[in-house]
């Protein structure tokens, strides 16, 4: 298995827990569940792209 199927999805989760250190206290969900939905969502079509290849 290639490295960067691996190392690119696990990079998009840690920016999406990066952005609590800068979002706002209040509304921190307003910043952090789009992305973490976006997250998820490559992650899942990664590890879809990776079953079909296998």
């Amino acid at each position: 298995m290639h490295p960067g199927l691996i190392l690119w999805p696990l990079a998009a989760f840690l920016a999406a827990a990066g952005l609590t250190l800068i979002a706002p206290p209040r509304s921190r969900g307003i910043y952090l569940a789009p992305v973490g939905c976006t997250t998820a969502f490559i992650c899942t079509l990664a590890a879809l792209g990776v079953a079909m290849y296998r």
